[in-house]
């Protein structure tokens, strides 16, 4: 029987996160990789077009989107969205503007047992276990609970053999053996399996409820359940 080994590998994550401006719902310098400015249309002002098919929508004034005007749901996932770090590989678009690098440990074990047992001159038992454990906990961009990437893997195997021998004759031996082998396989988000209190619950984020029975009170957005745990910006 060998002893659970932790392993630990550490790379760098890059992703894309919305810039301050844009945090607060100012779109006014977002570009395209040309360095030309992508507009933003206004949905409440979609109507059918008058000079032919599809449909028009006027441009927000300034690309920029009032604070009045966004879902309350938004901003409070905002929170736990980090901020950027890192230069860009583009300054028009700001692509890559945020750096981690954490480590992730893989705990590994191996248990071997072996059982063997003379019944007679001519009689044998054999029985034999192995198994191994193997959990990979993925932090991702080392954002905890809440990190999109970030994922726990457990690959358990478990294989049994017994077998049993008879000397019939000087010259026969029969033996008989049967085996079976299971792998246990679970992968899941790290906020699955984790009661830590920085993680909210959809109900404190005021996402709908998921039964579409519960009466209409709880199927709306217009307000945040207080206490609501905040995560504050992230840099790492």
């Amino acid at each position: 029987m060998s002893p659970v080994r932790t392993h630990r590998a550490s790379q760098f994550n890059r992703g894309t996160v919305p810039v301050t401006a844009q945090r607060n719902g100012d779109f006014s310098d977002t570009r395209d990789g040309r360095g030309a400015a992508i507009p933003l249309f206004d949905p409440a002002t979609t109507r059918a077009n008058p000079a032919g098919s599809g449909f028009i929508r006027d441009r927000l004034p300034n690309s920029i989107v009032p604070r009045s005007r966004i879902d309350p749901l938004a901003i409070r996932v905002l929170e736990f969205m980090p901020r950027p770090n890192a230069i860009p590989d583009d300054a028009f678009t700001n692509s890559n503007n945020f750096l981690s690098l954490v480590s992730s440990p893989t705990d590994q074990g191996v248990t071997n047992l072996r059982f063997d047992h003379v019944l007679s001159s001519k009689d044998n038992l054999t029985f034999r276990y192995t198994g191994t454990r193997n959990t990979f906990n993925d932090r991702g961009f080392g954002l905890g609970p809440a990190d999109p990437l970030a994922r726990i893997d457990q690959r358990d195997n478990h294989n049994w053999l017994a077998g049993y021998t008879r000397i019939a004759s000087p010259s026969v031996l029969n033996e008989f053996r049967g085996g079976a082998t299971r792998q246990f396989l679970d992968i899941r988000p790290s906020s699955r399996q984790t009661s830590s209190p920085s993680l909210p619950s959809p109900e404190c984020l005021a996402f709908p409820a998921p039964d579409s029975r519960e009466d209409s009170a709880r199927n709306t957005r217009s307000s945040l359940p207080t206490p609501c745990p905040s995560r504050g910006a992230s840099t790492n």
